[in-house]
């Protein structure tokens, strides 16, 4: 099951703590919310599906040996990204007929577009908040409150892949 109320209680602080800062004599306070708001939101994010892969085989895997193989796959997936990462963590829990089936049910309303999209914005994010430090540099991130408008877009997403998944 994808619980939000954690990672939500998160963005808002960090939103508030962003935005009583921008008038700061420090530029960069506001730039340091903004980055942890990323990448929180990226953990959450990664854990999100890591739940969805184990949601569609909960109590399909009888031995410990064939749990370890998704466990084994989702330890080695590191990322958002859907081609790259979500897409083959789903085929190893759901197997490709399966996920196909998925992707056709999602394909019929904007949902699998929009997750694709959102996925690979903050992908894009996540890159510049981890492989960038703010010292000495001009940095503009986007305000935790767009992380939060992209959690309220994707996490009907994933809810209705795991209702799909456990149907």
């Amino acid at each position: 099951m994808i619980r939000s109320g954690r990672i939500r209680k998160t963005l808002k602080y960090l939103d508030a703590e962003y935005n009583k800062n921008i008038a700061n004599s420090d530029p960069q306070i506001p730039v340091l919310f903004a980055k942890m708001a990323v990448l929180e939101y990226c953990g959450w994010i990664e854990e999100a599906f890591d739940e969805v892969a184990r949601t569609c085989v909960r109590g399909k895997l009888k031995t410990s040996a064939s749990r370890e193989i998704l466990e084994d796959r989702i330890g080695r997936t590191h990322g958002f990204t859907y081609a790259a990462s979500v897409r083959p963590l789903l085929s190893v829990a759901l197997g490709t007929i399966k996920l196909r089936a998925l992707e056709l049910k999602l394909s019929r309303s904007p949902d699998l577009d929009r997750l694709k999209t959102n996925l690979g914005n903050l992908n894009a994010m996540r890159k510049e908040a981890a492989h960038t430090h703010t010292s000495g540099r001009t940095q503009s991130f986007q305000s935790p409150s767009v992380i939060i408008a992209n959690l309220n877009q994707t996490e009907p997403v994933l809810k209705r892949i795991c209702g799909l998944v456990i149907s």
